[in-house]
């Protein structure tokens, strides 16, 4: 016996596991067989916001609280190179039969969740308190890239990576933090978005100068550090709107 069945809107896929099938089968309509199973992918991006600590060489406590939006890239079936298209990847990570009872959401979640903890742990241990309050720009542009790595051995692709707050808990007699909507002064801003634009125009030469796999994981770096630009451009100009309402409340 077989039903069949076809996938609703257009970011849905059928993944189909079980009998004459190795891994995974995707497809947008099929025939499912007795001894299959079928399941519904739904491959729209997701954002979730989550938080990673780590300490500092000093061993200070650092919290980074980033909302990422993260999907599989179905558009490029040559980005890992030889290997798998991204789509099928993502698919054997949330479509496969697992010992715990989750579901797809929760599955990518939880990966992402694993990656920002490992590497926010990772770049934190080997920076002191003041590199990191003075290079918050290189620090968490090294966690990002990274877990955009990480990630695209699933499959998985960032498509935003917002840095909701960045501190480091230090004793009070030396205290410093750095919160992306509140604490960082203007100046701070401006060089942060400097070093971005020098970043983005690196990559964007990079880019140019090679080929396949290395091109791909370029576009990919370029990605997120282009919409962590956007954020921080973004904040300065929330900055600056609250400064010209300011104005004229103080004239009065």
């Amino acid at each position: 016996m077989a039903t069949f069945r076809v996938a609703g809107a257009s970011t849905e896929y059928l993944a189909i596991t079980g009998w004459g099938v190795d891994d995974v089968k995707l497809a947008k309509k099929a025939w499912v067989w007795l001894g299959q199973r079928c399941k519904t992918l739904d491959v729209a991006p997701a954002s979730y916001e989550m938080e990673a600590q780590g300490v500092t060489s000093e061993n200070f406590p650092v919290v980074l609280r980033v909302v990422y939006t993260v999907g599989p890239k179905i558009d490029d079936k040559n980005q890992l190179g030889d290997q798998e298209p991204p789509l099928l990847l993502y698919a054997k990570l949330v479509a496969l039969p697992s010992k715990k009872k989750e579901d797809c959401s929760s599955r990518v979640k939880e990966l992402v969740q694993g990656a920002l903890e490992r590497h926010a742990g990772a770049v934190a241990a080997g920076m002191a308190a003041d590199e990191i309050l003075g290079e918050a720009c290189r620090f968490a542009e090294d966690v990002l890239e990274r877990v955009q790595l990480d990630l695209g051995k699933f499959g998985i692709h960032v498509y935003s990576a917002n840095v909701k707050r960045l501190r480091v808990d230090m004793p009070a007699s030396e205290q410093k933090m750095t919160h992306l909507e509140e604490e960082l002064s203007v100046a701070q801003l401006e060089e942060w978005i400097a070093k971005l634009r020098l970043r983005v125009t690196r990559l964007e030469e990079e880019r140019l100068r090679v080929t396949g796999p290395e091109e791909r994981l370029c576009n990919d770096r370029l990605m997120v550090i282009t919409s962590y630009l956007l954020e921080v451009l973004a904040l300065r100009l929330s900055r600056h709107g609250r400064g010209a309402a300011a104005a004229p409340a103080a004239a009065h």
